[in-house]
């Protein structure tokens, strides 16, 4: 080596001392925190001044230590954090640091892998950020806390900036007007139609110009179509200099829907309070607040007359305003009501009887005030008294009001509880024999206990009218009778006896008796004009089709034409004659165990097939069965449903519901009490008209044209025959515009109450 060479690596070598020395120094001396670290074990190869007082041990403590014992990470987390300090991945950090008096500060970290006389090391430089970290999560925690706040809001809250786009909005302002969040974002107030018409749009502007909060209430269509009434708050903030507009709302429609249900009603009652007969008044300590259109009329004073006045002016001197108001208040004050009659005086000095009623307002709170109502009486107490003295001319004329009694046309009797005739008119007598003493039931049917349902012993059981019809056989033949019985109570309410009134009704039931068959007559002559209506229409269809056949100059193919129209037009006799057979009684039914459901459901959806109704079957999970003529039950349903079809043109809803019943004795229904199958056809066409209701399954009557094409009328007359014939009924319900429901009630197969259903004279 040369001198020249000796003499540079001297100089090489002093100046890299002078930078070492330099480093030294600067790295004792700095006030920033340094550590020197080796990076495979973590060992502290050198700590400054700096770190001895951030962490509280001496140099010589610091350097016996790892990073282990100052981080408060796992070894694992710390050595991978090491590793890519050396490798050069990463040269800031973010650590926990535990000081030698236990407390965890987080510091910053910034570690570079650098060499010392040729060892490998770690320069770590360290910044205490405690008080930045708590103060940033206080921030973050506070964000936080704002942001649930927004969106657990009930209200909607919005922000736009001052060009009028939306820069914010919680997730209830999108759902108040139907939208998402990001859907309101992307909207601009200004460019909203909605806004314009509600008088949003001024409102926002108003308050961006001038800064002053604004209030708003109004019926919005928001942009995604949600209409409400909303309460609307604008108001100004600034944000980075520049003004922006928040806005909170709130959906108040149903706050508005009510108090429109409560002014309808306030004005509903003010109606009613002004434009009742009983004067009605509004008293707080006895004077008034407020009256109605009758008590002024009563008094003759106007409202604003009497406002603020006590009702000391009503009365007719101080007395007797004393009086009622020492009775009356202490039960008002109690939350009773107090009742009196007392006179009063009008405007004019009129003097009247008034009957007074009053109660507090507020049962609770006696002070809120009480409502009165005053009624004029006086004619009732001129009544009243007219009534003293006709009663003391009554008492004198009682004889006279007893023969009266003895001589009226209907026969009056009364009987003891034990049913023993105490007293009888002359009328009574004439019409039942003289039996007083005797039990009514020995004197009158020759029995030696109570009739059933003798209305006497029922008005003893309810207290109540009761009524029944009799009819009686001697030697002038069979009379009928209407009697009335009521009970007689003592002056404690005890029934004591019963008076029986008798009427003989033997020529009215002898006219309605003519009544019906007078419409027996015309239901005759209404089923011989179809039928000879019909038939006339199908003899000539087959007339028609024959002569026409027979002409000269008629292809065979035409003449097979018309011949088969003629025999179409037997078939429809014949079908027309079967009809008539089983409405006459004829065709009785072959009976044989069926299955319940494909008796109805067959039938019905073939009858609606293609015409737009689909029936809906609901029916129990039990197999029902019946004792029936399948192919006539399967008319029967079939004619419902064309029926219901016809009462839908435009279709409809056909429900059919089947289902297990029992009747019991005395059923509306009409039928032997035991188990039936009750069949519901409901549809949803044009109903039946009440006067047209009752007439539904008479022959030949029917709301549709009659003919070959719309109908013989005879449809649910047979139908209603042939249920009959199988021991059941059908009945209809009907309104006009909801539809008409069909029930058939058929007895359960194995049940005994298969029978045929005897008709009335009327059903004939």
């Amino acid at each position: 080596m040369t001198e020249l060479d000796m003499k540079m690596q001297n100089n090489a070598e002093g100046a890299t001392r002078e930078r070492e020395e330099l480093f030294r120094l600067m790295f004792q001396n700095h006030n920033a925190i340094m550590l020197l670290l080796e990076p495979l074990s973590g060992h502290i190869v050198e700590a400054n001044h700096a770190a001895e007082i951030f962490y509280g041990y001496p140099r010589e403590v610091l350097t016996q230590m790892s990073i282990q014992d100052i981080n408060t990470q796992t070894p694992e987390e710390i050595a991978g954090e090491l590793q890519k300090a050396v490798r050069g991945k990463r040269n800031h950090f973010v650590f926990p640091h535990r000081l030698a008096d236990g407390e965890i500060r987080t510091v910053e970290v910034y570690s570079s892998p650098i060499e010392v006389d040729g060892t490998p090391l770690l320069f770590s430089v360290i910044h205490d950020i405690s008080e930045r970290a708590r103060t940033e999560q206080k921030l973050a925690d506070s964000s936080q806390f704002n942001e649930q706040i927004l969106s657990a809001s009930p209200v909607g809250i919005v922000t736009y900036d001052v060009r009028g786009q939306c820069i914010s909005a919680n997730d209830q302002a999108a759902r108040l007007i139907g939208a998402t969040r990001e859907q309101v974002l992307r909207q601009n107030f200004r460019g909203l139609e909605s806004w314009s018409r509600s008088g949003l749009l001024e409102h926002a502007e108003k308050t961006l110009a001038t800064g002053e909060p604004g209030r708003c209430i109004v019926h919005h269509v928001s942009t995604f179509n949600r209409a409400m009434w909303i309460d609307c708050l604008f108001s100004r903030f600034s944000a980075g200099g520049v003004p922006h507009l928040l806005i909170a709302f709130a959906d108040i429609t149903e706050n508005k829907l009510a108090e429109d249900k409560i002014r309808q009603l306030l004005n509903e009652q003010k109606i009613i309070f002004d434009n009742i007969a009983v004067g009605i008044g509004y008293f707080k300590n006895r004077v008034i607040l407020s009256v109605n259109n009758a008590l002024e009329r009563m008094f003759g004073y106007t409202l604003e007359e009497l406002q603020g006045e006590t009702t000391m002016l009503l009365y007719r001197n101080l007395e007797e305003y004393r009086r009622v108001g020492e009775e009356a208040y202490p039960f008002v004050d109690r939350g009773e009501v107090y009742s009196t009659e007392v006179e009063m005086r009008k405007k004019d000095g009129t003097m009247f009887w008034c009957n007074i009623v009053g109660q507090a307002v507020d049962r609770g709170d006696p002070q809120k005030g009480s409502i009165w109502m005053l009624q004029d009486v006086t004619s009732r107490k001129r009544t009243e008294e007219s009534l003293r003295v006709a009663t003391r001319q009554a008492m004198d004329e009682r004889a006279k009001t007893e023969a009266v009694i003895a001589a009226i046309g209907d026969g009056i009797s009364i009987q003891d509880r034990e049913f023993r005739i105490m007293y009888q008119n002359e009328a009574h007598k004439k019409m039942m024999g003289e039996h007083e003493g005797r039990h009514c039931y020995e004197a009158y049917e020759k029995r030696e206990h109570i009739c059933e349902g003798c209305p006497v012993a029922l008005s003893f059981e309810d207290g109540r009218v009761n009524t029944s019809e009799r009819s009686v056989t001697d030697e002038h033949g069979t009379r009928c009778f209407s009697i009335s019985a009521s009970p007689l109570k003592d002056a404690e309410g005890e029934i004591i006896a019963g008076i029986e009134v008798v009427r003989e009704i033997t020529l009215q039931k002898r006219t309605e008796e003519e009544i019906k068959k007078a419409e027996k007559l015309e239901s005759v002559g209404i089923l011989a004009g179809g039928i000879a209506h019909d038939f006339n229409n199908l003899l000539q269809a087959i007339l028609g089709n024959i002569m026409i056949a027979e002409m000269q100059g008629v292809t065979e193919e035409q003449r097979t034409h018309w011949l088969r129209s003629a025999e179409d037009a037997c078939e429809m006799a014949h079908e027309l004659t079967k009809r008539l057979i089983i409405f006459s009684k004829g065709g009785d039914p072959v009976k044989r165990p069926e299955p319940l459901a494909p008796l109805i459901k067959e039938p019905i959806s073939l009858a609606v097939n293609g015409l737009g109704i689909v029936p809906e079957y609901d029916f129990p999970r039990e197999q029902l069965s019946l004792v029936v003529d399948a192919g006539q039950i399967r008319q029967v349903f079939k004619n419902l449903a064309v029926n219901a079809v016809e009462a839908m043109p435009g279709g409809g809803r056909l429900v059919v519901t089947a289902r297990r019943i029992t009747i019991p004795e005395q059923d509306s229904v009409a039928l032997p009490s035991g188990a039936y199958a009750e069949i519901i056809l409901k549809d949803s066409g044009i109903g039946i008209p009440p006067e047209s209701l009752g007439k539904v399954f008479d022959p030949y009557f029917s709301t549709k044209d009659r003919g070959s094409q719309k109908g013989m009328g005879l449809g649910l007359t047979v139908s209603d025959a042939i249920i009959r014939k199988h021991g059941g009924r059908i009945t209809v319900e009907s309104e006009v515009g909801r539809g008409t429901t069909f029930h058939v009630y058929l007895p359960l197969a194995g049940t005994g109450t298969g029978q045929n259903i005897p008709e009335t004279a009327q059903d004939q």
